[in-house]
């Protein structure tokens, strides 16, 4: 694979452009298949189970009016004087048997059940003391009930617990070995006025009540089996593929692979409470989804021989201005510098006409290169005589310091002092950082020339700790709040202005303080308008990054505050060759 890779990348444009296309059609062919085919399999089978869904209910709606022609018939006994008069009384201390006019009255009234509906098979009515009468559609009547037994027999007593609902089974209760394809239905007769229990009845229902309904659908597949499992999880019914029976029931018990190799469908008779289940095996189901696999995969190779062909028509017109521009660059190296290929408008075409005219401006470019070397060192120049012109400021300055003195002009010489001092600390030979301990003699100096200005109006108070007079902080930063405290706080203000300049290290940060009782301000947003504090907080982002800020406290009548905050060292790390 690493072979194929480094083979790709060294290959040229058009046989990459080439592979390229192949692969992409030869992978989205496989995607949209792959996709096609499981879509396919997913929406066959949501079909299957949408029309069995179907089979079912209408199985199910079938059932329940075939039971309740049955249901009807066992409960017209619960209205049944004559009936329950019977079950409730015994001419004979301890008889175990009907007499003969109360047996004719059951033979008549069972006669009624068992020959009113063509799918019930049998009928028996029994009490408490177990007396018992059965009539049988074919054998006519017939003893069923165990006096003994019946009192041990768990559907018995799941039929006692109904307390008067139909309780179906999958089997002949009464007689279990019986080869008759019957199932049983029992219910407790509970007297109408007292609730108490009268006697029980037993129906056996023939399971060709069953054979019609699935019969009767006619939907059902060939290879669907169908199957019906009773409330205590047992067979109740099956039609398909009896070598299959075993297998399919056991699947459906088991939850592990019960959407694996087979696909169910199902829903729940009400009645019956009874689960109508359909199966079909998965690869039965699909099979015909093969031969759309194989359909798909004729249709891939033809892509892909289709992909190929139109792969080499593409690759050519791709690589068509590639060749163009390579030839062009190969005309450069042999000292060509008049170019005049021309290009289409796709990507490549432009990069081609941009490399034609980037060759073709060389030679205007050389002499743009000249003519800034020349402004360069004019720069130089300039730079040179700048750094002279503060020597010569400095001079004048101290000339004019000394004539002062020689006047005996006091003020004079002071103002000039601290300009000269004020001077000399802005420039602090050109580097960009200064100790705090120059910042300050900078605000010191500057307060003094105001006062000597406004007659002693301000008072100017320092509380900054000595430790950190000696540490460095980007030169020119608290002198331009001073002033502007001085002019828009003291100035306007009437008496006597203070300005208060506090500092202290809060790790790993300095923070400054610049507090004056002036008139304040309404609105401090107003501040950074002015170009004084603009300049000064972007020259402290940049410096320190986002780290660094200024922030303002303004109340009028009150006074401005404002805090500066910045780190120990610069955003670099240290304050070296700055």
């Amino acid at each position: 694979m690493k072979k194929i890779f480094l083979d790709m990348k060294n290959a040229t444009i058009q046989k990459q452009i080439q592979t390229t296309i192949i692969l992409v059609s030869v992978l989205s062919t496989l995607l949209l298949g792959f996709v096609s085919y499981f879509i396919f399999n997913k929406t066959l089978e949501k079909n299957y189970k949408a029309d069995f869904q179907y089979s079912l209910e209408t199985s199910n709606r079938i059932i329940a009016i075939q039971l309740k022609d049955i249901l009807s018939l066992s409960r017209s006994l619960l209205t049944n004087q004559e009936v329950n008069h019977i079950l409730t009384s015994k001419d004979v201390e301890g008889d175990s048997s009907f007499t003969g006019d109360q047996m004719k009255i059951l033979q008549t009234e069972l006669n009624k059940m068992v020959y009113g509906n063509s799918f019930i098979a049998e009928a028996t009515l029994f009490d408490e003391a177990g007396r018992s009468y059965s009539i049988h559609k074919n054998l006519g009547f017939v003893s069923r009930i165990d006096k003994d037994s019946i009192s041990q027999e768990p559907w018995f007593e799941e039929i006692k617990a109904a307390k008067g609902r139909e309780i179906f089974f999958t089997g002949n209760v009464l007689d279990p070995e019986t080869s008759e394809a019957v199932f049983s239905m029992g219910k407790a007769l509970n007297d109408l006025g007292n609730k108490k229990v009268n006697g029980y009845l037993i129906v056996n229902i023939r399971r060709k009540i069953l054979d019609e309904i699935f019969a009767y659908n006619g939907n059902i597949a060939d290879r669907t089996n169908f199957f019906i499992i009773g409330g205590d999880g047992k067979e109740a019914y099956f039609t398909g593929e009896e070598t299959q029976k075993e297998t399919i029931l056991k699947k459906y018990n088991s939850s592990m692979n019960h959407h694996n190799e087979y696909i169910f469908t199902e829903t729940t008779n009400n009645i019956l409470d009874w689960k109508l289940v359909s199966v079909i095996l998965r690869k039965d189901l699909l099979g015909d989804s093969r031969i759309i696999g194989w359909e798909m995969l004729g249709i891939l190779t033809i892509i892909i021989i289709l992909g190929t062909l139109l792969s080499k028509l593409i690759s050519n017109r791709i690589y068509r201005p590639l060749r163009k521009l390579s030839l062009m660059i190969h005309q450069v190296g042999k000292g060509e510098r008049k170019l005049t290929e021309t290009f289409n408008k796709s990507e490549i075409g432009e990069i081609g006409e941009q490399f034609k005219e980037m060759v073709n401006n060389n030679l205007e470019l050389r002499e743009n290169l000249l003519v800034s070397q020349v402004k360069e060192r004019e720069a130089e120049l300039l730079l040179m005589q700048a750094q002279i012109n503060p020597h010569f400021l400095y001079n004048t300055l101290d000339s004019i310091y000394c004539k002062a003195i020689i006047e005996e002009e006091d003020q004079i010489a002071e103002m000039v002092e601290n300009l000269s001092r004020m001077f000399r600390l802005s420039l602090s030979k050109g580097k960009r950082v200064v100790p705090v301990r120059d910042e300050i003699d900078h605000i010191t100096s500057y307060m003094n020339i105001q006062n000597l200005r406004f007659n002693n109006r301000f008072l100017l108070s320092l509380d900054i700790p000595e430790k950190m007079k000696d540490m460095q902080m980007l030169k020119f930063i608290l002198q331009p709040f001073v002033e502007n405290a001085m002019y828009h706080g003291l100035e306007p203000k009437v008496g006597i202005g203070h300005i208060k300049v506090s500092a202290k290290i809060k790790k790993p940060y300095l923070i400054f303080k610049i507090e004056d009782d002036g008139v304040g301000m309404k609105d401090v947003s107003a501040v950074y308008k002015g170009y004084g504090v603009k300049n000064v907080s972007e020259r402290i982002k940049l410096f320190y990054g986002e780290e660094g800020n200024v922030s303002f406290k303004s109340e009028v009548g009150v006074g401005t505050e404002v805090t500066i905050r910045l780190l120990e060292k610069g955003k670099r790390g240290d304050f070296e060759n700055v």
